[in-house]
């Protein structure tokens, strides 16, 4: 269904490389299976640099992740990440949880707010 939505704008983009955004300019970031990932190669901190930078003040970031249990796909049990994990990572850049729900059987997502 098409609703002509005019204020909702997607971008596949490389986080550990600058945004081409301006500062504070979404309300709303996104990721999903990724951050595990930033995480095991040394990448979280500037992927989390950028996103603050580009996120407004009361902004939120989503992020979806394989729970921290053994599953039938997924990365390794050793790499994952808590809700915990997230938010400790997450404060750092002035984000705080603002919720966390279960994703299916093998998935959690975390809201996080930019305060």
């Amino acid at each position: 269904m098409d609703r002509k939505l005019t204020n909702v704008e997607a971008s596949v983009v490389d986080i550990t490389k600058k945004l081409p955004l301006a500062d504070e300019s979404i309300s709303l970031a996104f990721m999903s299976n990724v951050l595990h990932g930033l995480v095991e190669n040394d990448e979280a901190e500037g992927a989390f640099e950028e996103i603050a930078r580009v996120t407004a003040q009361n902004g939120r970031l989503a992020v979806v992740e394989f729970k921290k249990q053994e599953s039938p796909m997924g990365p390794p049990l050793s790499i994952r990440l808590s809700p915990d994990d997230v938010e400790t990572l997450a404060r750092r850049y002035g984000f705080s949880s603002e919720s966390v729900q279960e994703v299916g059987p093998y998935h959690y997502a975390i809201i996080l707010r930019k305060k």
